[in-house]
């Protein structure tokens, strides 16, 4: 164990933080790995800031939209009012730019919804992220974005939960990754309806948002 995982385990305020996520997932009768690590303490923390993940969440939203069904040049239109052609990353652009994208590139990416979820709580936009059991309001999300006319409305409108709530969610995230991997990877029945594509999609989300690993998001999105 390196210098700093050992630091990051006898940290006070993470092994508090993993206790409370082990509370939650008992309660909801999901299974425990008590070896997993604590995450990252909030004193080693550098998360994103307000703008850059308001702007994450406008991206994954349009391109979640696309996936949908949003005609071609709609997607365009909204684009260009929202001034996000210059934002989306690399595999965004692509599939963006795709006029025809096939059935399974489509629901790959509408499954971003509930990262896009993640990063609508983050910013205040939604109360709670409850139990991952059940995909998220796209209709909300949705919401969220259009109500605004432009990008700084949808700045202006947000503020950034501290960073203890986002470590908070984070580290139960990762616990709850654990179950569903271990469950599957045994084939036995997923815990407490936990779907894999929500707890994966929002632990991406979340593991961005607070820069654990510090790299970019298409590197996450997969939600591995």
């Amino acid at each position: 164990m390196t210098n700093t995982a050992a630091a990051k385990q006898n940290d006070p305020e993470a092994r508090k933080r993993k206790k409370r996520s082990e509370h939650i997932l008992a309660s909801e009768g999901v299974s425990i790995n008590t070896a997993l690590p604590p995450i990252q303490a909030s004193s080693d923390g550098r998360p994103r800031s307000t703008e850059e993940v308001a702007m994450r969440a406008l991206c994954i939203l349009m391109t979640a939209m696309k996936a949908e069904g949003m005609e071609q040049p709609m997607v365009l239109r909204v684009i260009r009012r929202y001034a996000l052609a210059a934002q989306f990353t690399p595999v965004e652009k692509e599939f963006i730019r795709n006029a025809t994208p096939t059935e399974d590139e489509m629901a790959a990416v509408s499954s971003k919804y509930e990262a896009a979820w993640a990063l609508l709580w983050a910013l205040d936009y939604i109360d709670a992220l409850t139990i991952p059991n059940q995909t998220c309001d796209i209709a909300r999300a949705v919401a969220c974005m259009r109500d605004r006319n432009n990008t700084q409305s949808f700045i202006n409108d947000a503020t950034l939960r501290p960073l203890s709530q986002l470590l908070d969610q984070a580290d139960l995230m990762f616990r709850y990754h654990w179950s569903v991997t271990d469950a599957e990877q045994n084939q036995r029945d997923i815990p407490a309806g936990l779907q894999a594509h929500v707890v994966n999609q929002r632990r991406a989300a979340l593991n961005w948002l607070i820069r654990n690993p510090d790299q970019e998001w298409d590197d996450f999105s997969v939600g591995s």
